[in-house]
């Protein structure tokens, strides 16, 4: 469980500033995901299997830089998961969007 935290420049990792791979839970509310990129294909949160609550997080300008974002995104994304997901905002650069509403 991650309950208001901060990840801040976690530039140019791997899969992403947080991931989460298997049949556990992972639970993220209230948390702020700000600069985070990866060299494939999530920056802020990446989700392979298992099951996600996604609740009240921000993610303000993260991004993957390679990979297939078809599948995965670049702020966030799941593969093979049970998701929630409730108020969370990205915004990217100039342009801003709420999503998972």
């Amino acid at each position: 469980m991650i309950v208001d935290s901060r990840f801040e420049d976690c530039e140019s990792t791997g899969e992403g500033a947080v991931v989460s791979k298997g049949d556990q839970e992972l639970i993220v509310e209230k948390s702020d995901f700000c600069r985070c990129s990866s060299r494939t294909q999530c920056g802020g949160l990446k989700k392979m299997e298992g099951f996600m609550s996604l609740r009240c997080c921000f993610f303000n300008e993260c991004h993957g830089e390679g990979g297939d974002d078809n599948m995965f995104g670049t702020a966030f994304g799941t593969s093979e998961s049970e998701v929630e997901c409730e108020e969370n905002n990205v915004f990217m650069l100039e342009a801003g969007i709420t999503i998972c509403r």
